[in-house]
């Protein structure tokens, strides 16, 4: 009986030993590398976030234009609306310009990842403060909005379809390679 004894004790001390000794030398960096992951995916979410926010701002400002005939309160009313999506365009471009170190730095530098959505968060911005029409900005910016967010959150469908992805990433990059030439 006393065998049975000892070995559970000498088992369960061995455990408790490895425990304590694990949670003095790997704990510590396994908790910074917990908030570094962490850090990441809430800089990714908030880039997905901004991008589907002008998405929606681009199509509302796009499909939504004063009517013909409408009276004088309802065309102030609409004009208010669309000034209104025009600074969260405005806004936005801005965040993710003034914020690029929470979610560039996030994405793997090999490929051109990280570049390309550097390269497209500032032309978004660029073209932005151009002095194209208004139209044209918002149909340009929603363009790179929605290649880049396909880009990079195409989603299980892209994994399952690599293809995908890099249509993606060749659309955007010729859509700012154009741009960058001054088309």
């Amino acid at each position: 009986m006393s065998d049975v004894v000892t070995t559970i004790a000498i088992a369960a001390g061995t455990a408790i030993g490895v425990a304590v000794a694990t949670n003095w030398t790997v704990g510590p960096r396994l908790e910074a590398r917990n908030r570094k992951i962490q850090a990441a995916h809430m800089g990714r979410e908030q880039l997905a976030s901004q991008l589907r926010a002008i998405t929606a701002a681009c199509e509302r400002l796009q499909g939504i234009q004063i009517p013909a005939g409408v009276p004088a309160e309802i065309q102030t009313a609409i004009r208010g609306e669309r000034a209104r999506w025009r600074a969260q365009v405005d806004t936005a471009t801005a965040d993710l310009v003034d914020n690029l170190e929470i979610f560039a730095l996030t994405f793997h530098g090999e490929l051109g990842i990280r570049d390309t959505g550097v390269r497209a968060v500032g032309m978004m911005r660029m073209v932005w403060l151009s002095g194209r029409s208004d139209d044209r900005k918002v149909e340009i910016i929603r363009e790179i909005a929605i290649n880049l967010h396909a880009f990079y959150f195409g989603g299980f469908r892209s994994m399952l379809h690599p293809r995908r992805a890099i249509t993606a990433r060749e659309d955007l990059k010729a859509r700012l390679d154009a741009l960058e030439a001054g088309q």
